[in-house]
Formats: structure tokens, sequence, C-alpha cells
């Protein structure tokens, strides 16, 4: 799935298609896997698996995965 927020001075896109756009997006925050389950309210086992594949990906968690991240790159005034 494709993320596209903002106005045009401050768009941010996002793709989140497979699970390691989530392991390079959350790297790029700074995120560790266990922030990351914890803001998006699932296990950390859950979390590592989603994100190597070995359980597939909930897209309600990579929805708010996502809005979490819009959040912080807007907080941070950074761009995808």
């Amino acid at each position: 799935m494709v993320y596209d927020w903002g106005d045009p001075n401050r768009r941010i896109t996002m793709k989140l298609e497979t699970p390691g756009d989530v392991r390079k997006l959350r790297r790029s925050l700074n995120w560790t896997q266990a922030e990351a389950a914890k803001m998006c309210h699932v296990s950390l086992n859950t979390w590592q698996r989603m994100e190597t594949g070995i359980r597939p990906m909930n897209q309600t968690v990579v929805e708010l995965f996502a809005y979490k991240a819009r959040d912080a790159m807007h907080a941070n005034g950074e761009s995808a």
C-alpha cells in the first residue's frame, strides 16, 4: 500500500508493500522493533515475525504504523 499525505510543500509518501519496506522505514526513524510493536499494540514477537516475513503483514497494523511514522516525520520536519 502507498500512503500519501500532506500539502505540496510537506508531502510524505510511503510505500509499505513488503516487510522490507516496513523495516526500512522503522530503521530510518531510529525505532527499535520493540518501540514499533508497542506503538502498534502488538507483541514484540508478532512484530518480528511480520517484519521478517514469517507471519503475513497485518494491514491494520501496517496502517497504524504508517500513521505513527507520518506523525513522527511531521514533528521532525522530515519527508519520506
